[in-house]
């Protein structure tokens, strides 16, 4: 209802989408009738729907409900919050409601004889939607309306504002896409990792209505919905030239304009294709010697990262860092509504490509991708999309994969690819670490940061030659060590947030520089931090799917890894970091592992952060990013936890607010009193 909306408006600690708005509003409701306790599993994965697709993940706010339940509400609700692997069969979900029916004094033979009988009545209830689907389109002899949405949103008559009766009032059928027989096999060319349940779903919807001249699709979508941000696009080239109307829906939403454009719509399709010929996409990935692959400065340990391609026998170069002309470019060529980190990297792309030295014969770019649940992951085919609309089908994009088959993808280049770019990335870890311990004290102005810009070349020339790294650390120490400093008290900020914006220097505003400026000394986590977290979550997903070969071969790279990072760390003076283990345990009490990404590994390090009596934290983020605003409502109850300690969420669009240098100021004077 209205009223459930609004609540839930009010509630909403960070600008999440509609459904998450009126989940906290159907919560308060529930509190008004004095109902306290809940049952509100964490849902991960969803059943798999074909073969094409290895994972089924729901997105990362529907995953999270729970724990943002608890950080709203706190202690005025009791959340039981199991968390549910569909797509694991029965035995991804037993683990967790076993545990779960023991607190009701309910047995493990109990509670899988329930799941049994759910499982009947869902299947049941799947044969029923398909027997009555069938007979609907047998008897369908004029147009139709096939509504792609979430269940959410296209069965519930508050949050579509009741669309469907809208297009019957207007004498057409609204169908539900999941009463169409629809086409997995379409996406296993140019989706074989759309990752997120319904986005299979609504992918697959889209190839169904474009083959039947009966069938118009009416796409309900929300304003922040992440994955729509890139499933629009993508239901677009699904669809061809074949017309669809999108309703994007927030809680600002009436009816009005959206039976205009409803009647509009219905006008346009008199005349439009019946059918449609979608895109072919390139799928291809891997890349051959001979081409010179462009990578993305996301940070300095990029060229790390291109000097270890050229070692392991692929001409690499690091393209310049993001500008101005990047995020014009960028938003150019995207809907505006994908996170920052996706735009630059489209833009700092597509200027290569103008770039006069640019040979397509022989070029070729670096975008990895990820198998979910955020959106990281369908960058690179985004980007693919791009190229193929600029006439560059052949340019190819080597995309290995952060997922399970990591080291599979970069197996190519060999192990001393895997050996060297490590060490030099943790090498530029720790000099980037050293430098922002040194730089706020430093006498000579600049002094800090020319030893660190002489010491990362040469780190990226023993890389990309095969040398050790280890000797000349050691002799950096001593130039760092030389500086002369002035070691006064100053505010320590921790920066937390999003990989890619808070290490990369243009795309967060400078936000180091800033606080520096400010009179405060940043640290942030290294990078390597963000692999050692993948190497945890691939060996826990190879053991359970069994893939043998892989979890050992993660297990002994990880070993490995953690003790070059400890010695590099300890050759330059720099702090060894907490492990992956501590911080999921700090995490905890906030949000269970099984959330995996960005999101528990911020809340981790905050905790970190805080019991190393630091002075304030930075949670930055790209607007509208999932995990980012995730951590934003979980910071409601760290907060309660530390009464007064200073946190900051910096969303970041790629301008540069002065309201964002104001809450700065007040947010580094909170830090000097603590």
């Amino acid at each position: 209802s209205r009223k459930t909306i609004e609540q839930g408006a009010e509630l909403s600690v960070a600008d999440t989408c509609l459904p998450v708005k009126v989940a906290l509003g159907q919560i308060q409701n529930l509190l008004d009738k004095n109902i306290r306790k809940l049952f509100l599993p964490s849902v991960i994965t969803m059943p798999l729907q074909h073969e094409v697709f290895p994972r089924s993940y729901v997105c990362p706010y529907v995953q999270s409900i729970p724990y943002l339940a608890r950080s709203v509400f706190g202690e005025s609700i009791e959340v039981h919050s199991p968390y549910l692997h569909f797509d694991r069969g029965p035995a991804g979900i037993e683990e967790s409601l076993v545990s779960f029916g023991k607190k009701f004094g309910k047995s493990k033979k109990q509670v899988r004889k329930a799941i049994a009988q759910a499982s009947t009545h869902w299947t049941r209830v799947q044969q029923e939607i398909k027997e009555l689907s069938s007979n609907v389109m047998q008897q369908l002899k004029g147009t139709a309306c096939v509504i792609c949405s979430r269940p959410y949103n296209g069965y519930d008559l508050g949050l579509n504002l009741n669309l469907p009766k809208k297009f019957r009032d207007l004498g057409v059928l609204a169908i539900p896409a999941d009463f169409l027989d629809l086409d997995y096999d379409s996406l296993s060319g140019d989706f074989h990792n759309m990752y997120w349940h319904y986005g299979q779903r609504i992918l697959s919807a889209a190839a169904t209505a474009r083959r039947d001249e009966r069938l118009f699709p009416v796409y309900i979508s929300n304003f922040a919905c992440g994955p729509d941000s890139f499933l629009t696009r993508f239901f677009k080239e699904k669809l061809g030239d074949k017309p669809f109307l999108l309703m994007e829906i927030d809680e600002h939403s009436g009816d009005a304009g959206f039976i205009t454009r409803c009647e509009a719509f219905l006008d346009s399709i008199n005349g439009a294709r019946k059918t449609g010929k979608p895109r072919k996409i390139n799928s291809k990935s891997e890349v051959k010697k001979g081409r010179k692959i462009y990578v993305p400065y996301m940070c300095d340990g990029a060229r790390v990262l291109a000097g270890a391609m050229k070692h392991g026998g692929i001409d690499a170069e690091v393209l310049p860092p993001p500008d101005e002309e990047s995020i014009s470019i960028g938003r150019t060529f995207t809907s505006g509504r994908e996170c920052i980190p996706a735009i630059i990297t489209a833009g700092d792309m597509v200027k290569k490509i103008k770039s006069a030295d640019f040979d397509p014969e022989h070029s070729g770019f670096f975008m990895a991708q990820g198998s979910g649940p955020c959106r990281f992951g369908q960058y690179y085919r985004l980007h693919r999309l791009i190229l193929d609309e600029l006439g560059y089908t052949d340019v190819p994009i080597y995309a290995p994969n952060q997922g399970p088959s990591l080291f599979d993808d970069l197996g190519q280049m060999g192990l001393k690819f895997l050996v060297s770019v490590w060490d030099g990335i943790c090498a530029v870890d720790a000099l980037e670490a050293k430098a922002r311990m040194i730089r706020p004290y430093e006498r000579n102005r600049g002094a800090t940061d020319l030893v660190y810009g002489r010491a990362l070349d040469e780190i990226c020339r023993l890389v990309e030659h095969g040398q050790g790294v280890l000797p000349y650390l050691r002799e950096i120490r001593r130039e760092f060590d030389a500086i002369e400093a002035n070691h006064t008290e100053k505010p320590r900020i921790g920066i937390v947030g999003e990989i890619y914006v808070r290490s990369q220097p243009f795309s967060n505003s400078f936000v180091i520089k800033k606080l520096e400026d400010l009179g405060c000394e940043v640290a942030l986590p290294s990078i390597g931090e963000w692999f050692l977290y993948l190497n945890f979550t691939r060996v826990r997903n190879c053991r359970w799917f069994r893939q043998h070969r892989r979890m050992i071969f993660t297990k002994i790279f990880d070993q490995y890894s953690k003790y070059r990072q400890k010695k590099i760390f300890k050759i330059l003076g720099v702090r060894q970091e907490s492990s992956i283990a501590k911080l999921l345990g700090y995490a905890q009490p906030y949000m269970h592992s099984t959330l995996e990404g960005e999101a528990v590994l911020t809340v981790g390090k905050t905790v970190d952060f805080i019991k190393d009596n630091f002075s304030g934290v930075v949670n930055v983020m790209p607007f509208t990013c999932m995990p980012g605003n995730t951590v934003t409502t979980i910071y409601k109850k760290i907060k309660e936890d530390y009464p007064d300690f200073p946190l900051f969420n910096l969303s970041v669009d790629g301008l540069d607010h002065a309201v964002d240098a104001m809450r700065m100021e007040t947010f580094v004077t909170q830090a000097r009193r603590w």
